[in-house]
Parts: C-alpha cells; sequence; structure tokens
C-alpha cells in the first residue's frame, strides 16, 4: 500500500508519524509498529482506548479526503515529502476543477498531482475531533462544565457563523463518542504517568458513592490532588467490599508500595477496610472535629433555638413576599440585602454561618416578621443573646476547619498547633461570663476536644510533621516528646 494511501486512513487521528516502520499513539504515547498495514495500529486502539469510536469516522472517501486530519501547512508538508504536485488554480480553471480540495485514489497514485484552490477555507472542526479542539471551544465545553447541546444551539452558532462563516462546528454525538473518550483516555494516561514517578498518600470519603483522590509532591514540590475515582458504591458498605474496591483502584493506577498513609472519617467500616488492605491509617481531623462541635450543639436548650432559625429562615426561602420584604427593609437602611443562609445537617460549620448571617439581619427580621402574617416562632432577647454568644464560641472553631480542609498546602504539621491553640480558646471562653447554657457548649467542646485528640501527641506522623515544619519545629511539642522526635 502507497504511503500516502495509508496516511489519508482515520487511524492518524490518532497517530503520529515517526518513520515506514513506526508511529506513535497520541493517547498513551506509545510506539506502534506499522511496517505494512495499519492492523497494529487498529489493533491497538480496539484493545487499549476501547473508549474511542472510530465508526464516527467511516465516511466516503471523498469526504475523508476533504477533511484529512492536518490543517492546510500539514497537508502542503506531507505532499512536499512525497514529492506531490501541488497546483494553484487560476481564474481559467474549471469550476469542476475548483470543487476539489484533493485529487480522486486514482490520481493519487497515478500522476499525484493535488489541486487546491487559490481562495483557503478553513477546515471543518470534524478534522480536529478528536486529536485537536479549538481553544475556545474546549473552554467552554471542558473547563466551564457545559453541555453537549451548546453547538446546536441557535444563539451559539450564529455567533460563530458570525466570527467566521466558514468555520463548522461539530456535532454533539462528535464530541461525546470521539472527542470526550479521546481527552478522557489522554488524562488518565498522563495522570497515570505523573503519578507513578511521585509518592501517594489516598484519602476516602464514603457517602452513598465513594471517592478516592491522591495527593502527592511533584518533583518541583508542589502539591498536587488528583480525584482517582467517584462512582456510586452500591454494594453493601461491609469493610471486606470496601478494601476490595479501594484495592482495584490501587491496581489500576499501579500505586502498590508507593501509599505512604490514608486519610479517611472515622467510620468503622472505612477503617476496617483499610485494616484488611495492610495500609497505614489517619482519621481526618476536620472530620473529628465537625463530630465534636454538632455533640455540643445537641443540647435541648441549644438545639430548640437553631430549629427557630431554620424555620424563620425557610419562610424567607419559601415565601417569595417574606424574601422581598426582607431585602426591601435592608435597601431602606441603606445596607446591600444579604441572602438567608440554611445550614446543612451534616455540616456543623453551616449551622454556624446561618446563625452568623440571622445575627447580621437580626434588625430586618424582627421588622420584617412584625409585619406579616405568621404564625411563626420568634426569639427571645435571651435566645438572641444565646446567638450571639455561639457565634463568638464557634468561631475559631470555624477558623480551624478552614485551615485544615485546605488543598492547596499539607496540613499535617498544624493539627498539633491548632488543637494545642483551640485548647487554650475554650478554656479561656470557659471561664469568661457567658449565659450558662452557652457555658454548658463550651464544656462539651472542651470534653470532646480530650476525649479525641489527647493522644495527637503520640502520633510519630504528626511529630514528625511539626517538627520538620520550619514554621514550627518543637516548640509546639512538650519536652518529652521534642526528645524523642529529635
Amino acid at each position: 500500500m502507497s504511503e500516502s494511501k495509508r496516511r489519508l486512513s482515520v487511524l492518524w487521528r490518532f497517530f503520529t508519524y515517526i518513520d515506514p516502520h513506526y508511529a506513535k499513539c497520541e493517547i498513551c504515547k506509545v510506539k506502534i509498529s506499522h511496517k505494512t498495514t495499519m492492523s497494529n495500529l487498529k489493533k491497538h486502539m480496539e484493545r487499549k482506548h476501547t473508549l474511542v469510536d472510530l465508526q464516527i469516522y467511516n465516511r466516503p472517501l471523498q469526504e475523508l479526503g476533504r477533511d484529512i486530519n492536518c490543517s492546510t501547512s500539514d497537508l502542503t508538508s506531507h505532499c512536499m515529502d512525497n514529492n506531490v504536485n501541488i497546483v494553484s488554480l487560476g481564474e481559467g480553471t474549471s469550476e469542476a476543477a475548483s470543487t476539489s480540495n484533493i485529487a480522486s485514489t486514482s490520481e493519487v497514485g497515478s500522476t499525484r498531482n493535488i489541486v487546491r484552490p487559490l481562495k483557503r477555507s478553513q477546515l471543518s472542526l470534524h478534522t480536529y475531533v478528536p486529536k485537536k479542539m479549538s481553544a475556545t471551544s474546549k473552554s467552554n465545553l471542558d473547563d466551564n462544565c457545559r453541555p453537549f447541546s451548546m453547538v446546536e444551539d441557535k444563539g451559539f452558532k450564529d455567533f460563530v457563523k458570525m466570527l467566521n462563516p466558514a468555520y463548522s462546528l461539530p456535532s454533539r454525538q462528535s464530541l461525546s463518542k470521539t472527542a470526550l473518550p479521546f481527552a478522557y483516555e489522554k488524562c488518565l494516561n498522563d495522570m497515570k504517568s505523573q503519578i507513578k514517578e511521585n509518592a501517594v498518600s489516598t484519602s476516602i470519603n464514603n457517602q452513598s458513592f465513594i471517592a478516592i483522590t491522591a495527593h502527592y509532591l511533584d518533583p518541583d514540590f508542589k502539591f498536587i490532588s488528583v480525584l482517582l475515582e467517584c462512582v456510586p458504591f452500591e454494594e453493601s458498605h461491609t469493610s471486606v467490599n470496601l478494601s476490595n474496591k479501594i484495592q482495584s483502584v490501587i491496581t489500576d493506577w499501579e500505586l502498590d508500595n508507593k501509599i505512604v498513609l490514608v486519610v479517611s472519617d472515622n467510620a468503622y467500616n472505612i477503617k476496617g477496610a483499610i485494616t484488611i488492605l495492610g495500609l497505614k491509617h489517619f482519621g481526618c481531623f476536620a472530620h473529628s472535629l465537625n463530630l465534636i462541635v454538632q455533640d455540643a450543639l445537641k443540647l435541648s436548650t441549644i438545639s430548640d433555638i437553631i430549629s427557630i432559625v431554620k424555620s424563620i429562615f425557610c419562610h424567607f426561602k419559601r415565601s417569595s413576599n417574606a424574601s422581598h420584604e426582607l431585602d426591601k427593609y435592608q435597601q431602606n437602611s441603606g445596607t446591600v440585602p444579604k441572602k438567608i443562609i440554611q445550614d446543612i445537617a451534616t455540616r456543623w460549620n453551616s449551622t454556624y454561618y446561618m446563625l452568623c448571617r440571622f445575627i447580621e439581619l437580626e434588625n430586618a427580621i424582627k421588622a420584617t416578621l412584625a409585619i406579616l402574617d405568621t404564625n411563626l416562632p420568634t426569639l427571645s432577647p435571651d435566645q438572641w443573646k444565646i446567638c450571639k454568644e455561639l457565634c463568638l464560641v464557634l468561631k475559631p472553631f470555624e477558623e480551624v476547619t478552614k485551615t485544615v480542609s485546605g488543598e492547596n498546602y499539607i496540613s499535617a504539621s498544624m493539627v498539633i498547633i491548632l488543637y494545642n491553640g483551640l485548647k487554650d480558646v475554650t478554656e479561656k471562653m470557659y471561664n469568661k461570663n457567658f449565659d450558662t447554657h452557652v457555658t454548658q457548649v463550651i464544656l462539651e467542646l472542651k470534653n470532646g476536644l480530650d476525649k479525641r485528640f489527647s493522644n495527637l501527641e503520640n502520633s510519630n506522623t504528626l511529630t514528625i510533621c511539626t517538627f520538620l515544619d520550619p514554621r514550627f519545629k518543637q516548640f509546639p511539642l512538650s519536652e518529652s516528646i521534642a526528645y524523642q522526635t529529635k
């Protein structure tokens, strides 16, 4: 088979020609032999990259030639390499000839002439899918999570046509069946290549799905986080089933013997799964902190106040009239209207944000409820005072939660320092003249910190991290622990 014919194969959208014997896969970067036929290249795509749909390119030869997967400069270079003559059409050229960009198959084999019109038209975007996509299309569809149907929206099509009438958008089928699988395969292989060269710790969160994230330092000591898998977990949430799932992800990503530490919540089934795998485990500090605050807020008086606040905010959320009156009062007071914040049962800090916003809107809420005909419960002056004091008490816990939840830096070295800081703050607040019910909350927080974190300094991992952090070194550690760490 002649070289020019073989280079017209749709497979060349996924391979780069190296020499007459080898080609490189653009997805996984593997060199594949193609001495006499395209069979090896095709088999490689079918076995290794099953998500890429080759059938979408099974178009007539004339269309394939017209939409060859290269730019005009690439086509010119290819023709020069193969001694193919390029003919520019003058005014006397027939209309029939000027409609063809590439000669027929027989002409390529015999005369090897390619006719190119003087007026160059931009190739269809189909020629760049999946090998290339314009930066704008990729930004809109990939980075901004736009739906594929966007390419079929009349407004968007008219906008693209105005920018370049010769520019042809791909169909949503082309994007979903080819571009997306190609991008996924390429991203998957790129991340595997990066992770292979770095030590990895894995954190696991289990709800109605299982999510596994790898954290590692790249060669430039930049902290990287990669979501390896996030899928529904339909099996029974036993330790054995979870360990099997985690092991399959470890195997798929070739991470055996590269995991230093696994961080998860404190659920027994997750901890059991990690134990079965023989991996080192550390309970999430932020999750434990969340449990401490949630337990403290379960005191009957406090939970009753929170329920009243929630019911009032829910009314403003449901009623457009009430919401309008609330905004109107704020505008008349010369302030920018602030929206209500509702809490989430599993996140204590959302309750903190709700209470803070409730305090900010105190005057607006009181005035609005006074003119609305509702049967909503209201807070007494003492309950308003408790809300304000609760916000003061919970603020340090919210700041610590935000600090340890950051993804752009490693927080292990700060855990002992933050725990000691919270312990000192709660001790000082306990001795202040707060409302009796708020003082009881502080006591619950103190007990929770002691119960869950009293043995933090016994963790070699945390003490070593703290000791190696140039900001802290041995200062946060007790004298005996600092000596042992050295």
